[in-house]
């Protein structure tokens, strides 16, 4: 995460938290990223937690020699002891890599040192005669934010599988950090958390998404066919906060509008924990990555009224913190899609509706992709083809299968408005489909009909039948993931433009071009269900 956007975040978010506090209510508070990562945010919380604190014994006139001295210059200077107590009471962190938890305390370490030299090093042991460095081990710790000690009712044989528990790595938040018991809680939680799609956690995570998903783990986020590991993370902050806590996260934008965000929208909105969103818009924050991102930052109490702002460009202004708010009622974002516009746009769009105009989705549909959860297996990129059958390469290893199974497929394919698109792949589709019903091939005749086919799925059977499977009362290994669309791309001409788009990139379809994905693209289309031809909507 970009420097100037974490020091942004966490500024916006600790600000309300330190406000009127003395330096003893200073000294209590504990502040924490979940999900630390190589410690960017831990670092800007050290930075700001001093300078409120450097600000707070200057405010009560505080003179003690062993905790501030005043330099040659003026400046107020927090002593090397001062700044170990605060380390080691106020900052704590949690992430599932130890390799990263390890580099956030070094660098954490690195930071405390910044401006001592030998001299003052010497001073310090020569007076304390104890170490310069503290452990961290009570503060940065490994472990799994999102899976808690539940994970065992909802797996009780997890307890004795010693490989699943080092990949899910259960922890317990009560236990690890004993404080939270009289705290209720963090006073703020900030960080940046990963955005993993659904169909990725199937593939990568599939030990933690069906306990995601049960009623034991308590995401309510989770309750959706679409959702991002974001989500997970907002809900699991929220109620790791204490009753005056504050949250302060970078996530994607699209949870604001997009069908599959509403359960997040629904659970925030519940609680009316708006306090501010600064929209990045189409600014692209993350170097060399199309994100389109907000800062949301979340009160655990609730607000009646939530600051908002659209930034443009990464300005001086946004850098400094001075950014002009434009206030929205909480009462008035539910678990709909979020639009903020602006008043004088609000006028334009009441005369729309008033005018008894025809929505888009009553004469139209907007389907998602289809859903493998492992379309590293599924899609094929041929390099030959016989009458027959497909030649393809997965790593090292060539195979062929039979074209009959196979459909035309855009994968990660870049195109223009209105291009004659060329399928660049091939997906397998092992389904037949009758009066607009898909049902996968019986097993017996995949086999006899389609056995290249069926071979080379074999090759992956153990990850395959690793997935989660929705829509069928009896899975069969090789079917999707999920039976949205089966039947949507079959002899329907359709419009498909990218997810991700700052322009107009529609194609017209009329060759069956099937294309995967859920709520979050990458691609998605439009079918008619009226009159109205796709080429004139």
């Amino acid at each position: 995460t970009p420097k100037l956007v974490v020091e942004n975040i966490v500024k916006e978010t600790l600000a309300s938290v330190f406000a009127g506090k003395t330096l003893n209510q200073i000294q209590q508070l504990k502040i924490a990223d979940i999900c630390c990562g190589s410690g960017t945010f831990a670092i800007s919380i050290y930075d700001y937690l001093l300078e409120q604190i450097t600000l707070a014994f200057i405010a009560e006139g505080i003179k003690d020699d062993e905790l501030i001295y005043q330099s040659f210059n003026g400046s107020y200077i927090l002593t090397l002891k001062s700044k170990q107590a605060f380390l080691v009471g106020n900052i704590y962190g949690v992430d599932i890599n130890p390799y990263a938890v390890e580099v956030t305390k070094f660098s954490l370490l690195l930071k405390l040192l910044e401006n001592e030299n030998a001299a003052s090093i010497d001073n310090y042991l020569a007076k304390y005669n104890q170490k310069v460095l503290p452990s961290l081990d009570d503060n940065i710790k490994t472990g799994n934010s999102l899976v808690d000690e539940k994970y065992f009712e909802f797996n009780p044989d997890a307890i004795e599988d010693d490989v699943l528990l080092y990949k899910v790595k259960p922890f317990n938040w009560k236990d690890e950090f004993p404080f939270l018991e009289e705290t209720n809680g963090f006073d703020a939680i900030v960080g940046n958390p990963p955005y993993v799609r659904i169909q990725n956690m199937v593939k990568y995570q599939a030990e933690e998404i069906k306990y995601y998903q049960s009623t034991i783990s308590g995401f309510t986020v989770a309750e959706t066919e679409t959702f991002d590991k974001y989500y997970l993370f907002i809900q699991k902050a929220i109620n790791l906060l204490n009753p005056n806590g504050v949250l302060g996260y970078i996530v994607p934008n699209k949870f604001f509008i997009v069908k599959g965000g509403k359960a997040l929208r629904g659970f925030i909105s519940s609680h009316s924990s708006l306090c501010k969103i600064i929209h990045f818009g189409v600014t692209q924050v993350f170097p060399n990555r199309s994100t389109y991102t907000a800062i949301l930052i979340l009160d655990k109490k609730a607000r009646e009224l939530f600051n908002f702002k659209r930034i443009k460009k990464l300005s001086t202004e946004f850098i400094a913190g001075a950014i002009n708010y434009v206030e929205y009622a909480n009462a008035a974002y539910t678990d709909q899609p979020w639009i903020f516009v602006s008043k004088e746009s609000e006028v334009i769009f009441d005369k729309v509706r008033a005018a008894n105009t025809v929505p888009l989705q009553s004469i139209a549909e907007i389907p998602v992709g289809l859903q493998t959860s492992a379309d590293k297996i599924y899609i094929i990129e041929p390099y030959t083809e016989t009458d027959t059958t497909f030649k393809f390469k997965k790593g090292k290893v060539d195979y062929e299968i039979e074209k009959a199974i196979c459909k035309p497929c855009l994968y990660d394919l870049s195109f223009n408005l209105f291009d004659s698109v060329t399928p660049n792949a091939q997906i397998i589709f092992p389904y037949t489909i009758t009066d607009d019903k898909a049902e996968a091939f019986p097993e017996d005749y995949f086999e006899a009909n389609y056995p290249l086919t069926w071979a080379y799925l074999n090759n992956f059977r153990d990850s395959l039948s690793k997935r989660s499977i929705n829509g069928s009362k009896q899975p069969k290994w090789y079917q999707y993931g999920r039976s949205q669309s089966l039947t949507k791309f079959h002899d329907t001409p359709k419009l498909i433009w990218h997810v991700l788009s700052t322009k107009a990139s529609y194609i017209h379809d009329v060759d069956n071009l099937q294309f995967t994905g859920g709520g979050n693209g990458p691609y998605y289309s439009l079918i008619s269900n009226s009159e109205y031809s796709p080429l004139y909507l």
